[in-house]
Protein backbone atom coordinates (compact mmCIF):
# COMPACT_ATOMS: atom_id res chain seq x y z
CA UNK A 1 0.00 0.00 0.00
CA UNK A 2 1.07 3.70 -1.41
CA UNK A 3 0.84 6.49 1.00
CA UNK A 4 -0.50 9.33 0.02
CA UNK A 5 2.16 12.13 -1.05
CA UNK A 6 0.60 14.97 1.58
CA UNK A 7 1.24 12.62 4.56
CA UNK A 8 4.36 10.92 3.25
CA UNK A 9 5.84 14.70 3.29
CA UNK A 10 4.79 15.13 6.58
CA UNK A 11 5.95 11.67 7.57
CA UNK A 12 9.39 11.78 6.18
CA UNK A 13 11.01 14.26 9.23
CA UNK A 14 9.36 12.19 11.34
CA UNK A 15 10.92 8.95 10.36
CA UNK A 16 14.43 10.16 10.75
CA UNK A 17 13.31 10.61 14.50
CA UNK A 18 11.53 7.21 15.23
CA UNK A 19 13.52 4.34 17.46
CA UNK A 20 15.93 2.94 15.89
CA UNK A 21 16.86 5.67 13.19
CA UNK A 22 20.42 6.64 12.79
CA UNK A 23 19.53 10.47 12.63
CA UNK A 24 19.07 11.95 15.92
CA UNK A 25 21.03 14.55 16.90
CA UNK A 26 19.38 17.65 18.35
CA UNK A 27 19.44 19.91 15.16
CA UNK A 28 17.17 17.22 13.52
CA UNK A 29 14.69 17.13 16.11
CA UNK A 30 14.58 21.21 16.12
CA UNK A 31 14.22 20.80 12.28
CA UNK A 32 11.47 18.35 12.23
CA UNK A 33 9.97 20.65 14.91
CA UNK A 34 10.37 24.08 13.85
CA UNK A 35 9.70 22.78 9.97
CA UNK A 36 6.87 20.58 10.51
CA UNK A 37 5.57 20.51 14.18
CA UNK A 38 5.10 24.14 14.77
CA UNK A 39 3.56 25.28 11.34
CA UNK A 40 1.00 22.78 12.35
CA UNK A 41 0.12 24.03 16.25
CA UNK A 42 0.36 27.46 14.61
CA UNK A 43 -1.93 26.61 12.01
CA UNK A 44 -4.51 24.50 14.42
CA UNK A 45 -3.79 25.90 17.90
CA UNK A 46 -2.90 29.30 18.60
CA UNK A 47 -5.72 30.97 17.31
CA UNK A 48 -6.61 29.89 20.80
CA UNK A 49 -3.48 29.71 22.79
CA UNK A 50 -1.10 32.42 21.51
CA UNK A 51 0.81 35.28 23.12
CA UNK A 52 -2.47 37.63 22.79
CA UNK A 53 -5.35 34.98 23.42
CA UNK A 54 -3.59 32.40 26.25
CA UNK A 55 -7.30 30.42 26.19
CA UNK A 56 -7.57 28.61 29.45
CA UNK A 57 -4.21 29.90 30.77
CA UNK A 58 -2.29 27.99 27.91
CA UNK A 59 -0.08 29.94 25.39
CA UNK A 60 1.69 27.62 23.29
CA UNK A 61 3.41 29.88 21.12
CA UNK A 62 5.32 30.75 23.60
CA UNK A 63 7.30 27.51 22.82
CA UNK A 64 9.41 28.62 20.08
CA UNK A 65 11.87 26.28 20.15
CA UNK A 66 12.59 22.29 21.20
CA UNK A 67 14.08 23.21 24.07
CA UNK A 68 11.12 25.27 25.52
CA UNK A 69 9.33 21.87 25.07
CA UNK A 70 11.30 19.64 27.02
CA UNK A 71 11.30 22.32 30.21
CA UNK A 72 7.62 22.20 29.99
CA UNK A 73 6.41 18.08 29.31
CA UNK A 74 3.48 18.51 31.61
CA UNK A 75 2.09 20.93 29.41
CA UNK A 76 2.88 19.21 26.84
CA UNK A 77 1.65 15.74 28.10
CA UNK A 78 -1.96 17.74 28.88
CA UNK A 79 -1.68 18.46 24.92
CA UNK A 80 -1.10 15.28 23.99
CA UNK A 81 -4.40 13.61 26.34
CA UNK A 82 -6.28 16.52 24.65
CA UNK A 83 -5.72 16.37 21.11
CA UNK A 84 -5.51 12.30 21.41
CA UNK A 85 -9.29 12.45 22.80
CA UNK A 86 -10.23 15.37 20.00
CA UNK A 87 -10.97 17.61 23.23
CA UNK A 88 -8.88 20.05 21.10
CA UNK A 89 -9.75 21.75 18.46
CA UNK A 90 -12.49 22.55 20.27
CA UNK A 91 -16.00 21.34 18.49
CA UNK A 92 -17.03 24.39 17.22
CA UNK A 93 -13.82 24.45 15.62
CA UNK A 94 -12.56 22.81 12.31
CA UNK A 95 -11.45 19.09 13.29
CA UNK A 96 -7.79 18.15 12.14
CA UNK A 97 -7.45 16.19 9.34
CA UNK A 98 -5.87 12.59 9.99
CA UNK A 99 -2.52 12.54 9.13
CA UNK A 100 -2.23 16.01 10.96
CA UNK A 101 -3.68 14.61 13.35
CA UNK A 102 -1.63 11.21 14.16
CA UNK A 103 1.65 13.22 13.13
CA UNK A 104 1.00 15.23 15.96
CA UNK A 105 0.32 13.24 18.37
CA UNK A 106 2.83 10.27 17.46
CA UNK A 107 5.77 13.32 17.21
CA UNK A 108 4.74 14.53 20.44
CA UNK A 109 4.28 11.33 22.39
CA UNK A 110 8.07 10.03 21.24
CA UNK A 111 9.29 13.25 21.72
CA UNK A 112 8.48 13.26 25.55
CA UNK A 113 9.42 9.55 25.61
CA UNK A 114 12.70 10.11 24.40
CA UNK A 115 13.76 13.62 25.42
CA UNK A 116 17.14 14.68 24.05
CA UNK A 117 19.48 14.78 26.84
CA UNK A 118 21.96 17.16 24.91
CA UNK A 119 19.31 19.81 24.52
CA UNK A 120 19.40 20.61 28.66
CA UNK A 121 21.82 20.65 30.94
CA UNK A 122 21.64 18.02 34.03
CA UNK A 123 18.93 19.12 36.17
CA UNK A 124 18.18 17.20 39.73
CA UNK A 125 16.10 19.70 40.58
CA UNK A 126 15.15 21.69 43.27
CA UNK A 127 16.14 19.26 47.72
CA UNK A 128 13.06 20.47 49.59
CA UNK A 129 13.93 20.49 52.48
CA UNK A 130 12.71 17.09 54.06
CA UNK A 131 10.38 16.83 57.44
CA UNK A 132 10.52 13.56 59.45
CA UNK A 133 7.21 11.96 58.71
CA UNK A 134 5.41 10.06 61.88
CA UNK A 135 6.79 6.72 61.31
CA UNK A 136 10.39 8.22 60.64
CA UNK A 137 10.02 10.47 63.83
CA UNK A 138 8.78 7.43 66.13
CA UNK A 139 11.52 5.09 64.54
CA UNK A 140 14.53 7.43 64.91
CA UNK A 141 13.43 8.53 68.08
CA UNK A 142 13.43 4.63 68.80
CA UNK A 143 17.40 4.36 67.06
CA UNK A 144 18.47 7.39 69.01
CA UNK A 145 17.22 6.86 72.75
CA UNK A 146 16.42 3.15 72.81
CA UNK A 147 12.81 3.58 73.66
CA UNK A 148 9.84 1.90 72.50
CA UNK A 149 7.24 4.37 72.75
CA UNK A 150 5.26 6.15 69.37
CA UNK A 151 4.77 9.63 70.10
CA UNK A 152 4.09 10.66 66.74
CA UNK A 153 1.64 8.98 66.35
CA UNK A 154 -0.45 11.87 68.36
CA UNK A 155 0.76 13.88 64.90
CA UNK A 156 -1.48 15.14 62.59
CA UNK A 157 -1.31 12.81 59.33
CA UNK A 158 1.29 13.36 57.09
CA UNK A 159 -0.42 13.86 53.95
CA UNK A 160 0.15 11.87 50.26
CA UNK A 161 -0.31 15.04 48.26
CA UNK A 162 -2.05 13.36 45.32
CA UNK A 163 1.61 10.65 44.83
CA UNK A 164 0.39 8.17 47.21
CA UNK A 165 3.07 8.31 49.79
CA UNK A 166 3.32 9.86 53.15
CA UNK A 167 7.30 10.68 52.75
CA UNK A 168 6.67 13.15 49.62
CA UNK A 169 8.65 16.31 51.08
CA UNK A 170 6.55 18.64 48.78
CA UNK A 171 3.26 17.71 51.56
CA UNK A 172 5.03 17.14 54.89
CA UNK A 173 4.25 21.15 56.26
CA UNK A 174 4.88 22.27 59.96
CA UNK A 175 1.43 23.40 61.03
CA UNK A 176 1.52 25.10 64.93
CA UNK A 177 -0.13 22.28 66.52
CA UNK A 178 2.76 20.04 65.08
CA UNK A 179 5.58 22.29 67.22
CA UNK A 180 3.50 22.08 70.13
CA UNK A 181 3.87 18.60 69.73
CA UNK A 182 7.47 18.23 69.21
CA UNK A 183 8.30 20.27 72.36
CA UNK A 184 5.72 17.76 74.38
CA UNK A 185 7.42 14.53 72.49
CA UNK A 186 10.61 15.56 73.44
CA UNK A 187 9.94 15.54 77.33
CA UNK A 188 8.08 12.36 76.44
CA UNK A 189 11.23 10.53 74.57
CA UNK A 190 13.77 11.85 77.50
CA UNK A 191 11.72 10.86 80.47
CA UNK A 192 11.55 7.01 78.44
CA UNK A 193 15.56 6.62 77.53
CA UNK A 194 17.93 4.70 79.23
CA UNK A 195 20.42 6.18 80.95
CA UNK A 196 23.48 4.92 79.01
CA UNK A 197 21.67 6.41 75.63
CA UNK A 198 21.84 9.85 77.04
CA UNK A 199 24.89 10.24 79.53
CA UNK A 200 27.89 7.53 77.79
CA UNK A 201 30.64 10.03 79.60
CA UNK A 202 29.22 10.29 83.58
CA UNK A 203 31.13 13.41 85.74
CA UNK A 204 33.96 12.05 87.72
CA UNK A 205 35.73 13.62 90.64
CA UNK A 206 39.20 14.48 88.12
CA UNK A 207 37.49 15.51 84.43
CA UNK A 208 36.29 18.92 84.80
CA UNK A 209 32.14 19.25 84.48
CA UNK A 210 32.52 21.06 81.38
CA UNK A 211 34.64 18.83 79.72
CA UNK A 212 31.88 15.72 80.20
CA UNK A 213 29.26 18.01 79.45
CA UNK A 214 30.76 18.86 75.98
CA UNK A 215 31.75 15.02 75.17
CA UNK A 216 28.00 13.80 76.09
CA UNK A 217 26.46 17.23 74.13
CA UNK A 218 28.58 16.04 70.65
CA UNK A 219 28.03 12.44 70.57
CA UNK A 220 24.27 13.36 71.17
CA UNK A 221 23.92 15.98 68.85
CA UNK A 222 26.13 14.39 65.91
CA UNK A 223 23.75 11.33 66.53
CA UNK A 224 20.63 13.35 66.77
CA UNK A 225 21.41 15.32 63.75
CA UNK A 226 23.38 12.72 61.66
CA UNK A 227 26.24 14.45 60.92
CA UNK A 228 29.12 15.79 62.92
CA UNK A 229 28.24 18.66 64.89
CA UNK A 230 29.93 22.10 64.13
CA UNK A 231 32.14 23.91 66.86
CA UNK A 232 29.69 26.95 66.85
CA UNK A 233 26.71 24.75 67.43
CA UNK A 234 28.84 22.84 69.87
CA UNK A 235 29.78 25.91 71.38
CA UNK A 236 26.50 27.10 71.82
CA UNK A 237 24.89 23.87 73.30
CA UNK A 238 27.52 24.23 76.31
CA UNK A 239 26.65 27.89 76.81
CA UNK A 240 23.08 26.89 77.06
CA UNK A 241 23.95 24.21 79.36
CA UNK A 242 26.05 26.17 81.88
CA UNK A 243 23.20 29.02 81.96
CA UNK A 244 20.96 25.89 83.12
CA UNK A 245 23.13 24.95 85.85
CA UNK A 246 23.67 28.28 86.96
CA UNK A 247 20.00 28.40 87.71
CA UNK A 248 20.59 25.21 90.02
CA UNK A 249 19.56 22.59 88.10
CA UNK A 250 21.83 19.65 88.74
CA UNK A 251 24.23 17.84 85.78
CA UNK A 252 22.16 14.60 84.34
CA UNK A 253 18.79 17.74 84.57
CA UNK A 254 20.55 20.49 82.49
CA UNK A 255 22.05 17.89 80.05
CA UNK A 256 18.31 16.66 79.51
CA UNK A 257 17.28 20.30 79.04
CA UNK A 258 19.75 20.92 76.29
CA UNK A 259 19.34 17.44 74.97
CA UNK A 260 15.94 18.47 74.21
CA UNK A 261 17.21 21.78 72.43
CA UNK A 262 18.13 19.56 70.16
CA UNK A 263 15.23 17.29 69.46
CA UNK A 264 13.07 20.51 68.57
CA UNK A 265 15.99 21.43 66.42
CA UNK A 266 15.49 21.75 62.48
CA UNK A 267 18.66 20.08 62.03
CA UNK A 268 17.03 16.79 63.78
CA UNK A 269 13.31 17.48 62.46
CA UNK A 270 14.25 18.18 59.00
CA UNK A 271 16.95 16.03 56.98
CA UNK A 272 18.91 19.16 56.05
CA UNK A 273 21.31 19.24 52.96
CA UNK A 274 23.58 22.29 52.96
CA UNK A 275 23.37 24.35 49.94
CA UNK A 276 27.57 24.31 48.03
CA UNK A 277 28.65 26.80 46.35
CA UNK A 278 28.76 27.18 42.17
CA UNK A 279 25.93 26.25 39.53
CA UNK A 280 25.12 23.13 38.32
CA UNK A 281 24.07 19.47 40.06
CA UNK A 282 26.72 18.96 43.00
CA UNK A 283 27.57 15.59 45.10
CA UNK A 284 26.08 15.81 48.63
CA UNK A 285 28.26 14.86 51.36
CA UNK A 286 29.38 11.28 52.67
CA UNK A 287 26.88 12.63 55.78
CA UNK A 288 23.91 13.26 53.59
CA UNK A 289 23.95 10.52 51.32
CA UNK A 290 23.69 8.24 54.62
CA UNK A 291 21.00 10.26 55.64
CA UNK A 292 19.23 9.52 52.64
CA UNK A 293 20.10 5.87 52.45
CA UNK A 294 19.07 5.15 56.06
CA UNK A 295 15.51 7.27 55.91
CA UNK A 296 15.21 5.17 52.39
CA UNK A 297 15.99 1.78 53.52
CA UNK A 298 14.62 1.96 57.33
CA UNK A 299 12.88 5.15 57.80
CA UNK A 300 15.25 6.01 60.44
CA UNK A 301 18.52 7.72 61.41
CA UNK A 302 21.94 5.82 59.92
CA UNK A 303 23.39 3.62 62.76
CA UNK A 304 27.34 3.45 63.78
CA UNK A 305 28.34 1.62 60.75
CA UNK A 306 26.86 3.78 58.29
CA UNK A 307 28.05 7.09 59.53
CA UNK A 308 31.58 5.76 59.72
CA UNK A 309 30.93 4.70 56.35
CA UNK A 310 30.07 8.13 55.26
CA UNK A 311 33.57 9.54 57.02
CA UNK A 312 35.56 7.14 55.69
CA UNK A 313 34.44 8.13 52.22
CA UNK A 314 33.05 4.87 51.32
CA UNK A 315 29.47 5.61 50.12
CA UNK A 316 31.26 7.92 47.33
CA UNK A 317 32.75 4.61 45.75
CA UNK A 318 30.14 2.05 44.01
CA UNK A 319 31.61 -0.68 46.16
CA UNK A 320 31.57 0.52 49.12
CA UNK A 321 27.42 1.95 48.29
CA UNK A 322 26.24 -1.79 47.45
CA UNK A 323 28.29 -3.08 50.54
CA UNK A 324 25.99 -0.79 52.88
CA UNK A 325 23.30 -1.49 50.64
CA UNK A 326 23.26 -4.91 51.22
CA UNK A 327 23.74 -5.04 54.97
CA UNK A 328 21.02 -2.58 55.26
CA UNK A 329 18.42 -4.70 53.09
CA UNK A 330 19.72 -7.94 55.79
CA UNK A 331 18.89 -5.98 58.72
CA UNK A 332 15.79 -6.47 60.52
CA UNK A 333 15.12 -2.45 60.44
CA UNK A 334 14.35 -2.67 56.57
CA UNK A 335 10.94 -3.86 57.46
CA UNK A 336 10.16 -0.51 58.00
CA UNK A 337 11.08 0.23 53.72
CA UNK A 338 9.39 -3.34 52.82
CA UNK A 339 6.10 -2.65 54.57
CA UNK A 340 5.49 1.20 54.13
CA UNK A 341 6.58 0.62 50.11
CA UNK A 342 4.08 -2.25 49.56
CA UNK A 343 1.20 -1.04 52.01
CA UNK A 344 0.94 1.99 50.23
CA UNK A 345 2.17 1.88 46.57
CA UNK A 346 -0.36 -1.31 46.59
CA UNK A 347 -3.04 -0.03 48.92
CA UNK A 348 -3.11 -2.76 51.30
CA UNK A 349 -2.16 -1.12 54.36
CA UNK A 350 -5.78 0.12 54.15
CA UNK A 351 -7.67 -3.15 53.41
CA UNK A 352 -9.04 -3.02 57.41
CA UNK A 353 -10.11 0.41 57.25
CA UNK A 354 -11.51 1.09 53.78
CA UNK A 355 -12.17 -2.18 52.53
CA UNK A 356 -14.59 -4.45 54.17
CA UNK A 357 -16.30 -7.85 52.11
CA UNK A 358 -19.85 -8.74 52.66
CA UNK A 359 -18.92 -11.41 54.97
CA UNK A 360 -22.73 -12.51 55.04
CA UNK A 361 -21.90 -14.11 51.52
CA UNK A 362 -17.94 -14.38 52.68
CA UNK A 363 -17.83 -15.90 55.91
CA UNK A 364 -14.53 -16.58 55.11
CA UNK A 365 -13.57 -13.74 55.37
CA UNK A 366 -12.29 -13.82 58.90
CA UNK A 367 -9.55 -11.41 61.00
CA UNK A 368 -6.31 -13.51 60.66
CA UNK A 369 -7.55 -14.43 56.65
CA UNK A 370 -7.44 -10.11 56.39
CA UNK A 371 -4.35 -9.94 58.34
CA UNK A 372 -2.82 -12.71 55.57
CA UNK A 373 -4.14 -10.87 53.06
CA UNK A 374 -2.20 -7.42 54.23
CA UNK A 375 1.47 -9.29 55.02
CA UNK A 376 1.42 -11.47 51.61
CA UNK A 377 2.77 -8.60 49.58
CA UNK A 378 4.80 -7.34 52.10
CA UNK A 379 6.47 -11.10 52.19
CA UNK A 380 6.42 -11.31 48.54
CA UNK A 381 8.47 -7.77 48.10
CA UNK A 382 10.80 -9.01 50.78
CA UNK A 383 11.70 -11.98 49.52
CA UNK A 384 12.37 -10.39 45.66
CA UNK A 385 14.12 -7.86 47.19
CA UNK A 386 16.59 -10.12 49.07
CA UNK A 387 17.22 -12.65 47.60
CA UNK A 388 17.57 -9.96 43.80
CA UNK A 389 14.86 -11.47 41.88
CA UNK A 390 13.38 -9.83 38.43
CA UNK A 391 11.32 -6.95 39.51
CA UNK A 392 9.25 -8.53 36.84
CA UNK A 393 8.39 -11.12 39.61
CA UNK A 394 6.37 -8.00 40.30
CA UNK A 395 3.25 -9.07 37.64
CA UNK A 396 4.44 -12.34 37.07
CA UNK A 397 5.92 -14.90 39.41
CA UNK A 398 5.63 -18.59 39.48
CA UNK A 399 5.51 -18.73 43.40
CA UNK A 400 3.56 -16.95 46.14
CA UNK A 401 3.66 -16.22 49.98
CA UNK A 402 0.85 -18.33 52.33
CA UNK A 403 -0.02 -19.40 54.82
CA UNK A 404 -2.84 -22.02 56.10
CA UNK A 405 -5.45 -19.63 55.57
CA UNK A 406 -4.46 -18.24 51.87
CA UNK A 407 -3.15 -21.33 51.16
CA UNK A 408 -7.07 -22.48 51.46
CA UNK A 409 -7.80 -19.55 50.10
CA UNK A 410 -5.98 -19.56 46.59
CA UNK A 411 -7.30 -23.33 46.84
CA UNK A 412 -3.33 -24.68 47.31
CA UNK A 413 -1.73 -27.73 49.15
CA UNK A 414 -2.04 -27.12 52.58
CA UNK A 415 0.31 -25.39 54.80
CA UNK A 416 0.62 -25.71 58.13
CA UNK A 417 0.45 -22.46 60.45
CA UNK A 418 0.09 -18.73 60.73
CA UNK A 419 3.75 -17.90 59.45
CA UNK A 420 4.12 -17.23 55.43
CA UNK A 421 5.99 -19.21 53.55
CA UNK A 422 7.45 -19.54 49.54
CA UNK A 423 5.08 -22.08 47.93
CA UNK A 424 5.51 -22.75 43.96
CA UNK A 425 3.11 -22.17 41.79
CA UNK A 426 1.03 -24.31 39.00
CA UNK A 427 -1.19 -21.21 38.05
CA UNK A 428 0.78 -18.62 37.11
CA UNK A 429 -1.96 -16.28 37.12
CA UNK A 430 -1.92 -16.42 41.23
CA UNK A 431 1.46 -15.15 40.69
CA UNK A 432 2.48 -11.39 41.27
CA UNK A 433 0.55 -8.60 43.03
CA UNK A 434 -2.38 -8.47 40.42
CA UNK A 435 -3.31 -11.80 41.74
CA UNK A 436 -2.92 -11.19 45.31
CA UNK A 437 -6.28 -11.53 47.32
CA UNK A 438 -5.66 -8.13 48.97
CA UNK A 439 -5.18 -6.68 45.89
CA UNK A 440 -8.42 -8.00 44.55
CA UNK A 441 -10.60 -6.89 47.30
CA UNK A 442 -9.19 -3.48 46.92
CA UNK A 443 -10.57 -3.37 43.64
CA UNK A 444 -13.54 -5.22 44.65
CA UNK A 445 -17.52 -3.83 45.60
CA UNK A 446 -18.42 -5.82 48.95
CA UNK A 447 -20.81 -8.25 47.51
CA UNK A 448 -18.97 -8.29 43.70
CA UNK A 449 -15.72 -7.72 41.71
CA UNK A 450 -15.09 -4.54 39.40
CA UNK A 451 -13.07 -4.75 36.01
CA UNK A 452 -13.30 -0.74 35.88
CA UNK A 453 -11.75 -0.80 39.19
CA UNK A 454 -9.64 -2.82 38.81
CA UNK A 455 -8.94 -1.34 34.99
CA UNK A 456 -8.38 1.59 36.86
CA UNK A 457 -5.79 0.16 39.16
CA UNK A 458 -3.20 -1.28 36.83
CA UNK A 459 -3.32 2.27 35.12
CA UNK A 460 -2.08 3.76 38.11
CA UNK A 461 -0.09 1.85 40.11
CA UNK A 462 1.40 -0.55 38.02
CA UNK A 463 1.83 1.17 34.57
CA UNK A 464 1.78 4.99 36.29
CA UNK A 465 -0.80 6.29 33.45
CA UNK A 466 -3.91 6.94 35.24
CA UNK A 467 -6.86 7.99 33.24
CA UNK A 468 -7.47 11.13 32.26
CA UNK A 469 -10.23 13.25 32.99
CA UNK A 470 -13.69 12.17 31.08
CA UNK A 471 -13.95 14.17 28.21
CA UNK A 472 -16.88 17.28 27.85
CA UNK A 473 -19.02 15.23 25.50
CA UNK A 474 -19.20 12.45 28.24
CA UNK A 475 -22.62 12.69 30.37
CA UNK A 476 -22.11 11.93 34.16
CA UNK A 477 -23.51 8.72 35.32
Amino acid sequence: MSLPKSILSLLTPLLLLLPGSTVSAASDREAVFLETIRPLLADHCFDCHDDDTQKGGVNLAQHRDLVSLQRHPKLWENVVRQIGEKAMPPRNKKPLPVDTFHLLVDWLQWTLENPDPGLLPPDPGVKVLHRLGRDEYNLTLRDLLGISIRPADRFPPDGGGGGGFDNNADTLFVPPVLMERYLQSADEALAAAPAERLFPSGPVWYTPERWTARDNLRSFATRAFRRPVTSDELSSLLGLFRRIRADGADFERALKTVYKAVLVSPHFLFRVEQDRPGTGPVPVSGHELATRLSYFLWSSMPDDRLMEAARRGDLGTDAGLEREVVRMLADPRAEAFFGSFTGQWLGTRELASKSSPDTRRFPDYTTDLREAMISEPVAFFRGLVRSNRPVLDLIDADYAYVNADLARLYDLPPVDGLELRRVGLSDRRRGGVTGMAAVLTQTSYPRRTSPVLRGKWILEEVLGTPPPPPPPIVATL
